[in-house]
């Protein structure tokens, strides 16, 4: 029924249950699909956590080998050879490499000498015992020295590791 002064109160209601319904309509769709977003979401961060589950025990499994392995590493090492050489502190920046064996050695070469800014030290050269070779050394970029010189010795089985003083 339709009359000239425009829409009754019934009209009214109706129009805005329409509306409400629509937006409740467009509220289920938008839940619907920011439901799927975090369900996605929720999956891809149970995966990482998988992974990274795994190789925290794969890392636990590697730690716990380590003694394991430094016990097998051990056995392979060469034994330390004594050293028939000494290094002296001189003055300065010079030190003396001196033969305390009770014959005559031959220092072929120096195996670190990168490990030094400055090493004046020419080889070959043969010490007799007692006998001493004065050089000058030191540590590179204002880092201290090197531990050990290192040197081949004529009819050494392996390099001569000689500890250096550290001042």
């Amino acid at each position: 029924m339709v009359n000239d002064r425009g829409m009754t109160w019934t009209d009214w209601i109706s129009a805005a249950a329409a509306l409400i319904s629509v937006g409740f309509a467009a509220w289920a769709y938008w839940s619907k699909n920011a439901s799927a977003r975090a369900k996605a979401h929720a999956e891809e961060a149970a995966a990482n956590a998988q992974q990274s589950l795994k190789a925290a025990e794969n890392i636990a499994a590697s730690l716990q080998a380590m003694p394991r392995i430094a016990d097998a590493l051990e056995g392979l090492t060469t034994p330390e050879i004594a050293s028939p050489l000494i290094v002296e502190q001189g003055r300065g920046y010079t030190f003396v490499l001196r033969n305390t064996s009770g014959s005559s050695l031959t220092v072929e070469t120096v195996c670190n000498r990168d490990g030094f800014a400055l090493l004046r030290l020419s080889e070959p050269f043969t010490l007799q015992p007692g006998e001493g070779q004065t050089f000058m050394a030191t540590g590179a970029m204002g880092l201290p020295l090197p531990t050990s010189i290192v040197v081949v010795i004529t009819g050494a089985p392996a390099p001569v590791y000689v500890p250096m003083p550290q001042t």
